[in-house]
């Protein structure tokens, strides 16, 4: 825990891996393993954190532990997993026994929230790359980096004219190492940049999404009979 709070996540799971969880008791192998999951996610290894959950419920059977449910909702949002994260909404609002009219408000807000208005627009990475690869800038202006897409173009188109008005002169080597050169650079170097905007936006919406899923969990549980806790997340 101290290691968690530190923000040190890795010594903090090299010290939990360390324990025999198929020794412990229910209780200690629940907190154990909701500990790992949560530092997983923490890593931001959504995959690993979703296993470690899975093994969870697998030794738990049918009882229903809202915490994980928490933070699984959490773990597919990041894995842009919304029918999955739905599921795991209903189920937690089950649990919470909340009143017909509170338990109908909420899932209405649950089903606002994964509406496919209003879940984040998932920018491929792949897709990023491939349109700078083709045309220069068009990888970063399809990530919403319009200047900075146009710039990278007018860059290229004037290096290439640079590099074709020193061949015409026959400035061959300025020509080859200056003009073709610095394209290569800039070329290369923007299918790149193109696909880690890619991966930068993703993860600014999903940030942006989960805020909004810890917030409403925050209200559900302010309204629930049950002593429930959010996930506790080091700031």
């Amino acid at each position: 825990l101290c290691y968690k709070n530190l923000k040190e996540f890795d010594k903090s799971l090299e010290e939990l891996n360390s324990i025999n969880l198929y020794a412990l008791s229910d209780t200690l192998f629940f907190n154990i393993s909701y500990e790992q999951a949560l530092l997983h996610f923490l890593k931001a290894d959504y995959q690993q954190a979703r296993w470690k959950l899975n093994e969870l419920k697998q030794r738990s059977g049918d009882r229903t532990y809202p915490e994980t449910l928490m933070l699984e909702i959490l773990c597919c949002n990041s894995l842009h997993e919304w029918d999955e994260a739905k599921a795991s909404w209903e189920k937690l609002l089950i649990f919470t026994e909340l009143n017909i009219e509170d338990r109908n408000f909420y899932k209405k807000s649950v089903d606002s929230i994964y509406n496919n208005k209003n879940i984040p627009k998932i920018f491929s990475e792949k897709k990023a790359g491939n349109l700078s690869r083709f045309i220069p800038g068009s990888g970063q202006i399809y990530c919403g980096k319009v200047f900075e897409g146009s710039l990278n173009f007018l860059i290229h188109a004037s290096l290439l004219a640079y590099s074709a008005y020193e061949f015409s002169n026959q400035y061959y080597l300025t020509g080859y190492l200056v003009g073709l050169g610095l394209l290569n650079k800039f070329y290369f170097g923007g299918i790149h940049r193109a696909s880690t905007l890619a991966i930068q936006r993703n993860n600014d919406e999903i940030l942006e999404f989960n805020e909004k899923s810890i917030n409403l969990l925050g209200n559900v549980i302010s309204e629930s009979d049950h002593k429930l806790q959010l996930p506790i997340i080091p700031q």
